[in-house]
């Protein structure tokens, strides 16, 4: 006799309404579009939706945020919507990550967008536990030439941690304060930065809200959430350490499956 998949009563509800909703709607609808679909879909077959609700975001004790999810069905089902031309293993590790922020084990990734419907479903397990990214992380990132490699290896180890904990999937401002706590943790001296400011050449333009760290008055660290870390502005980041008198700078985007730091120098 086969073995019954874990929640299987609620993934083919689920199932069910993402088949009727990418029939009916075609392929060229913003995200919220089929997500109000697959909802009111469910609804109507009488299974209890939550959508777009704010959890808290933990951190070894610390709560470091809150983080909307797409959909959390009869708690018990994440779902995580994307529009996109195929699911990527980063989707992938996002639902895993939603999934642990409400601790429950079963997630489905419902992909809109593209010529024929696609679909994950994905169970927690211990083999979640992203084992080797340590490796590839230091494996592309020297610090023995550096000035400050001491603090600079202790930052690195920092940030790892904070990405083997939480995962990609959550915002700026979270990664920011669990970095936060978790270099704190390791003794070293930490205060936030809420903003920074913007230069033109030798042009002060002004501050803008951006979450930084500054690390024992020799470095800034820098988590960022972004799809893509050739869009940030590096000659202002470099620009504001110039301000602070600050000699190296730490980019860690978070929103990747393998992390790798960049390193600034001035």
């Amino acid at each position: 006799m086969p073995t019954k998949l874990l929640y299987s009563d609620v993934t083919d509800r689920i199932l069910r309404a993402y088949f009727t909703a990418y029939n009916k709607l075609g392929q060229t609808y913003p995200e919220y579009i089929f997500e109000r679909a697959v909802v009111m879909l469910l609804e109507r077959q009488g299974t209890h939706c939550l959508r777009q609700d704010e959890y808290e975001i933990r951190y070894k004790g610390f709560m470091v945020g809150l983080q909307r999810l797409d959909i959390f069905v009869a708690e018990k089902v994440v779902i995580e919507l994307k529009v996109a031309n195929a699911i990527t293993h980063l989707h992938l590790a996002q639902l895993l990550s939603y999934m642990k922020t409400v601790d429950q084990p079963v997630g489905l990734l419902l992909r809109f967008g593209g010529p024929k419907p696609d679909f994950a479903r994905r169970v927690l397990s211990d083999a979640d536990s992203q084992a080797g990214i340590n490796k590839i992380f230091f494996a592309t990132t020297d610090t023995t030439n550096l000035l400050y490699p001491d603090l600079t290896h202790a930052v690195l180890n920092g940030l790892l941690e904070v990405y083997k904990h939480l995962g990609p999937g959550f915002i700026h401002r979270i990664y920011a304060n669990a970095c936060y706590h978790e270099l704190k943790l390791r003794g070293l001296d930490v205060k936030t930065h809420r903003e920074f400011r913007v230069f033109m050449d030798d042009i002060d333009l002004g501050a803008i809200k951006f979450g930084h760290l500054q690390v024992d008055n020799r470095a800034l660290i820098f988590p960022v959430a972004v799809s893509d870390i050739a869009t940030l502005q590096i000659n202002n980041l470099k620009a504001w350490m110039r301000y602070l008198n600050l000699p190296i700078g730490i980019v860690m985007n978070f929103s990747t499956i393998y992390p790798k730091p960049l390193i600034l120098r001035l």
